[in-house]
């Protein structure tokens, strides 16, 4: 059994990665900042109170031969010192020997790439703060290079109970009018919504637990890009199943993609990426098998918010 290292524990991955690795035997030692208030206790988990840009709590926390898995991200946290901290973070864990370390970036990182077919080798364009800031994150781990294994995750849209994509869409369905969520169809068509299941990301974060790493520095997407369901009106007719809802009486219009893109463009200052797709190939050609399909999670994922109301 392994020991995990865990920051971003108490997040919308961690929580579901935490309850995998404690039911898989594994131990755990997660940082919260404020162990006290943590209701998740269990025989192998250690929680440990902390800030993570505070480099004392990382030389209690890492340990060596731990597989160390990086998801805390912080909104509130100036792009500087984000970068400062990993940095900081990062030797402290090649100073106390981990064996690897898993961490978790993002799809953002290609920003407005318009490759039609976006894989690890494609260019990294972020086209906004987010992006840039992540990117800016990942290239720290060059410092370290040799030193310990690193994989970096960059899963696209991640979507499962506790998380947030997916739920305005649910809502909308619900309470909003009829007439305007057939008009958001007709606009949105077939786009690409490049949603993983959460469930998907934590297996890939296991596998790459104990797999061999092909590099020092190992990328690699997390998508479910290759499901034929991964558009916007085959999840919104899903969803709209699970919701007990009629399909509309007309079927939604073709509005010509340029519209969708215009506005895309008016709404967030850059021309939308609606013809890419992510490729996660390279984690299934390593032996990862998702464990779940992308309309299985979908439906758990409308019931379990059914049973929320």
């Amino acid at each position: 059994m392994s020991t995990f290292v865990v920051t971003g524990a108490t997040g919308f991955i961690g929580r579901h990665l935490l309850a995998d690795v404690l039911a898989a035997g594994h131990s755990v030692r997660a940082l919260t900042r404020n162990a006290a208030t943590q209701q998740l206790t269990h025989a192998n988990l250690q929680w440990i109170s902390g800030d993570a840009e505070n480099p004392d709590v990382w030389r209690e926390l890492a340990t060596p031969g731990s597989v160390v898995v990086n998801l805390g991200y912080s909104n509130a946290t100036p792009a500087a010192g984000a970068v400062a901290s990993t940095a900081a973070m990062i030797e402290i864990c090649a100073q106390r020997n981990i064996g690897r370390m898993i961490h978790c970036s993002t799809a953002s990182v290609y920003g407005s790439n318009q490759d039609a077919l976006i894989s690890e080798d494609s260019a990294c364009l972020p086209a906004n703060d987010y992006g840039r800031l992540k990117l800016a994150i990942e290239r720290e781990f060059d410092q370290v290079r040799g030193r310990f294994p690193v994989a970096i995750l960059r899963p696209t849209v991640v979507f499962g109970a506790g998380g947030e994509a997916l739920v305005k869409l649910l809502h909308d369905l619900r309470h909003a009018s009829r007439l305007l969520n057939y008009c958001r169809s007709s606009l949105y068509g077939r786009r690409h919504t490049h949603l993983v299941p959460v469930e998907t990301v934590v297996a890939a974060i296991t596998f790459l637990a104990s797999a061999p790493l092909l590099a020092d520095i190992e990328i690699l997407n997390v998508s479910d890009d290759d499901s034929e369901l991964n558009n916007f009106r085959s999840v919104e007719h899903i969803l709209m199943e699970e919701l007990g809802m009629a399909p509309y009486p007309l079927a939604p219009l073709p509005v010509p993609r340029l519209a969708l893109e215009s506005l895309l463009r008016l709404r967030h200052g850059a021309a939308g990426n609606t013809r890419s797709r992510y490729m996660g190939n390279r984690l299934a050609a390593r032996g990862l098998t998702p464990p779940v399909l992308l309309e299985t999670a979908l439906r758990n994922f409308a019931i379990a918010s059914l049973k929320k109301q």
